[in-house]
């Protein structure tokens, strides 16, 4: 029995992690921090960056390997922030590798043996061949990805995040590593690999309200996996086992001898988001499916499309906005080849966690097995009501020209059974959850772009534009702390 299952059987509920077990004291020391636990921080900047040969790149990979912010170290920099609000969280450091980064480094005896990971997601944007047949993917567009870069081989992910007092450290940091021998940031053709920078935003509570929302308007960081208690009882939450997030690598990942260690795949996407176009949708269901273009049936409209309300408050529970972010809600009233009234089956957050909301004849895995961890970051320049505190002018779409939208991170054990199953089976399929259920219109992929949106019984329906497009993206690993240490002192094969 693996580790992972010795400390929650998969038999019965995942049970609370015991933090004073040698074995969990050494696994989070290990384990790279904002997989369990999201780092929080105000500011994030990235880049991806290429391999020049195996052994400057595994010095400099060993090198920031070994600074990487670890789930113990993360914990304990959240306790201090939380405990003392004036002190500040310090620097995050992530380093994550492609498959095709730890074939460069020599190290492809360490990469797991997941056909999506080796692949690539640059591989996969369309149709790959399985059994004889082809199997639709992602039906992301390749020209769609050549805009920021992503249209090319990428070794390594970097990612420093700070908070406004630690910003100069972090700063500095990020600009040292990027500037050291091992790597290259613009190939001999001149193309530079991708550099990305995101911060939080909070809508008109500001910061000290945790109002956190993404560009869209919407309440964001809610209906989140859970692996460790929350510190008030008086709110329970379901907790998801540690095997839904994290794998045991192949023993070509440690020294002869060393104990297992574990890692997690990264999904990384950077989603633009089409805020004017998305406004417009929702005015045009408002209109024509709700019978008025009202404000109140305006936010009606924008829970229609997503099944929340922009302030988080689910359609499942409400019939309008109650400043309500709930978690403890399911669509099993509302399910069946006649549910879909309260909230309909196309809503985003429908065909995104199907609480519930399933027939275990036609999905005998339970779909919440499936949900990845999302640790993702709003990019772009919007209209800021107050800089320092980042609030968000959220009915007020950016400037013409202007370009915002999502880093979009997920954590998960298994692309191809998590990831892609939610965007190819779910999102971008009709009949799920049930028979009469429309592919989802935020993400949903179709051949003419617009989504076609049932209204309410009786109200006819219409289409709804395109409101993202995803301009590149990669599969990554994190790996854990110790591999980079094994690395820098030559202790990998």
């Amino acid at each position: 029995m693996s580790l992972l299952d010795d400390l929650q059987p998969p038999d019965r509920p995942p049970i609370e992690l015991d933090l004073t077990d040698a074995r969990v004291t050494a696994l989070l020391a290990d384990l790279p921090g904002n997989i369990l636990k999201g780092h929080g921080r105000t500011f994030t900047r990235m880049r991806f960056v290429r391999f020049t040969d195996p052994v400057m790149g595994r010095k400099w990979a060993g090198e920031v390997g070994q600074n990487l912010t670890t789930a113990t170290a993360l914990d304990a920099q959240s306790r201090g922030y939380k405990s003392t609000p004036s002190v500040d969280g310090g620097v995050f450091i992530g380093l994550y590798l492609t498959h095709a980064g730890l074939e460069k480094l020599g190290c492809s005896s360490a990469s797991p043996a997941h056909p999506a990971f080796r692949e690539g997601l640059l591989g996969r944007q369309t149709y790959s061949v399985r059994g004889g047949r082809g199997e639709e993917h992602l039906r992301d567009t390749a020209a769609d990805w050549a805009t920021d870069g992503y249209a090319q081989e990428l070794h390594a992910l970097l990612v420093v995040g700070f908070d406004a007092e630690s910003r100069g450290e972090g700063e500095r940091r990020f600009a040292e590593w990027l500037a050291k021998p091992g790597i290259e940031l613009i190939d001999a053709g001149g193309r530079s690999t991708p550099e990305e920078s995101g911060g939080r935003l909070f809508d008109a509570g500001g910061k000290a309200g945790r109002r956190e929302v993404e560009h869209f308007g919407y309440r964001d960081g809610i209906a989140q996996l859970r692996f460790f208690p929350k510190s008030r009882p008086s709110q329970p939450e379901e907790l998801s086992p540690l095997r839904q997030v994290l794998f045991e690598l192949p023993a070509g990942a440690r020294p002869a001898g060393s104990p297992p260690n574990f890692a997690s795949f990264l999904v990384f996407r950077k989603i633009e988001q089409h805020v004017s176009e998305f406004q417009k949708g929702a005015q045009v269901v408002a209109s024509k499916l709700m019978g008025d273009p009202s404000p109140t049936r305006l936010e009606r409209a924008y829970a229609w499309i997503m099944g929340r309300f922009r302030d988080g408050s689910p359609l499942a529970k409400y019939d309008q906005p109650a400043a309500d972010p709930a978690n403890d809600f399911t669509y099993a009233g509302d399910a069946g080849p006649n549910g879909g009234r309260r909230c309909p089956f196309h809503a985003h957050v429908r065909k995104m966690n199907p609480r519930g909301d399933f027939n275990p004849i036609d999905q005998p895995i339970n779909p919440s097995a499936r949900l990845p961890v999302r640790r993702s970051v709003p990019f772009g320049e919007r209209e800021l009501l107050d800089g320092d505190q980042r609030v968000l002018a959220v009915d007020r779409p950016p400037p013409p020209g202007a370009r915002v939208g999502l880093l979009f991170m997920a954590f998960v054990s298994s692309i191809e059974d998590q990831f892609e199953h939610i965007v190819t089976a779910w999102a971008n399929q009709s009949g799920f959850p049930w028979a009469s259920a429309q592919i989802d219109p935020l993400i949903g992929r179709t051949k003419i772009g617009n989504v076609s949106v049932p209204g309410p019984p009786g109200t006819g329906s219409t289409q709804f534009p395109r409101a993202v497009t995803t301009r590149g993206g990669a599969y990554l690993i994190a790996l854990p702390r110790s591999f980079f240490a094994a690395m820098a002192a030559g202790r990998l094969p």
